[in-house]
């Protein structure tokens, strides 16, 4: 197998299993009085009937399969009080242009957009006006404007994707085995 082969195996292993837990997860908390819908975007955003409340799953992977980079040296001050205050949680603008960097790092404005909303990316564009990252405001607006003017089809992507949760959902609760089924069949092989 070569590279590409590798991390998508593996990469698409692991969704399958996070869609799944997802899934379980979801179910879990409607049997126990939650009533949570898929609000169209696929497994990432679920809401409750009269409830101003979003549950949001995120769960980005990335798969790479090669040579460990080099570490060059260490992340100046800077970064490093930034990440501090992304990660304690009491910094929202930079919590959220953390999850931009490391967002489009990982899997690349699609995926960010996918997995955050559009309307995460004019927060941040507007975060990121704030601090005068202009050329980064450029970007992120440019990804924006591209997500809506293809929205009709992110729509039918969306719907499509639901579809196939829901038929994975099916295929996962069959109680068909198909490797028993297949030697079954071939027992004079």
């Amino acid at each position: 197998m070569d590279k590409f082969q590798i991390e998508r195996r593996v990469g698409e292993r692991v969704r399958v299993a996070a869609e799944r837990a997802i899934v379980e997860a979801i179910e879990e908390l409607n049997a126990a009085g939650h009533s949570f819908e898929s609000s169209g975007n696929g497994l990432i955003d679920w809401r409750e009937p009269g409830n101003d409340h979003r549950l949001s799953v995120f769960c980005t992977v990335g798969v790479s399969y090669g040579q460990p980079a080099v570490v060059t040296g260490s992340s100046s001050p800077d970064d490093e009080r930034f990440i501090s205050r992304a990660q304690s949680g009491r910094d929202r603008a930079a919590t959220l242009l953390n999850q931009l960097e490391g967002g489009i790092s990982n899997g690349g404005l699609y995926q960010t957009i996918e997995n955050q909303g559009v309307e995460f990316m004019d927060e941040c564009a507007e975060l990121l006006r704030g601090i005068g990252a202009r050329a980064s405001v450029r970007i992120v607006e440019a990804a924006a404007g591209a997500w809506r003017e293809h929205q009709a089809a992110l729509e039918g992507y969306a719907a499509l994707r639901k579809q196939l949760a829901r038929l994975d959902r099916r295929f996962w609760g069959l109680k068909e085995s198909i490797p028993a089924l297949y030697e079954r069949t071939h027992s004079s092989d």
